[in-house]
């Protein structure tokens, strides 16, 4: 099943702790790269959230962010007693230096979260992994589930595609027997018209235009070329990571697309692989979406 890079899963849960939002963007990448936002308390399960949320992802960038919502507040106010002493004793040799008669402001100190804070109760880390694990899922399924409708998207798009592709391969095809001909007879006229008036050994000279002709045969790349084409399209239909292996694909197709330029003798079949290298443009710009 081809796959997209991109995708955009969430999930929404009541759990012990509170309310929890699991959000996960996939973007395209060329490797597997997965990162985790988790606040705070969480953050000795960022391997664990990794593990769960990039299990079916093969290739992409993943950001997993996970949103914890409390409701009330069961924890405990506590402060800081020996930072706070610092700060006071910081701010009295502050007062004397420079002579002001300010008082020690305690109150924009409750303000400060390192002198002030909640300390809540500890958690069970075993519930709290188990439902977090949950929300991580069903995030991750409907991540997976938008790459897959994309995916299909862009499978028939490549299907199209492949076969203007072949079309146009067709087509050059119909030009190759005409090319050869025209390859032999302007070689024949040159070198008779080089060697206008000597005496010409027959043979010899069929012999070196056959071996010219012979160059400029694109039978094989031609053949090659539909090898590509059906390798590209059997592997659409394969399951896992594709996307490097049709890059590749289309790299070869490129490939001989250019040698066949490269010979063309007629301005026709040249027009005609120009196109073709247009069109293997436009899938590799797709390819690079798929998984």
């Amino acid at each position: 099943m081809v796959r997209s890079m991109t995708g955009f899963g969430r999930s929404v849960k009541q759990i012990s702790q509170g309310r929890v939002t699991v959000e996960i963007r996939a973007v395209n990448h060329r490797f597997s790269d997965v990162s985790v936002k988790l606040p705070k308390q969480w953050s000795f399960m960022e391997e664990k959230v990794r593990r769960w949320a990039s299990s079916d992802v093969l290739r992409g960038k993943v950001e997993v962010s996970v949103y914890l919502e409390s409701e009330g507040s069961s924890g405990e106010v506590h402060i800081n007693w020996p930072l706070l002493k610092q700060f006071q004793e910081k701010f009295d040799e502050l007062k004397q230096a420079t002579g002001s008669a300010e008082d020690f402001p305690a109150a924009a100190m409750l303000q400060h979260s390192d002198i002030v804070y909640m300390k809540q109760p500890e958690a069970d880390s075993e519930l709290v992994a188990e439902e977090l694990c949950g929300c991580v899922a069903e995030a991750a399924r409907d991540l997976m589930n938008m790459r897959g409708i994309e995916g299909k998207l862009l499978k028939q798009d490549l299907q199209q595609k492949t076969v203007r592709l072949r079309e146009l391969k067709e087509k050059i095809s119909l030009e190759a027997p005409l090319t050869k001909k025209t390859v032999y007879e302007r070689l024949r006229q040159r070198v008779e018209e080089f060697l206008s008036g000597v005496e010409l050994d027959e043979s010899r000279l069929l012999t070196e235009v056959a071996v010219h002709v012979e160059k400029a045969d694109i039978e094989e790349e031609l053949i090659r070329i539909e090898s590509h084409i059906r390798q590209f399209l059997n592997t659409l239909e394969t399951e896992g990571a594709v996307g490097r292996k049709l890059d590749f694909l289309l790299q070869e197709l490129n490939r001989e697309v250019n040698t066949i330029g490269s010979k063309a003798a007629e301005a026709e079949t040249s027009t005609l692989a120009v196109e073709m290298k247009d069109e293997i443009e436009k899938l590799r710009e797709q390819v690079q979406n798929i998984e």
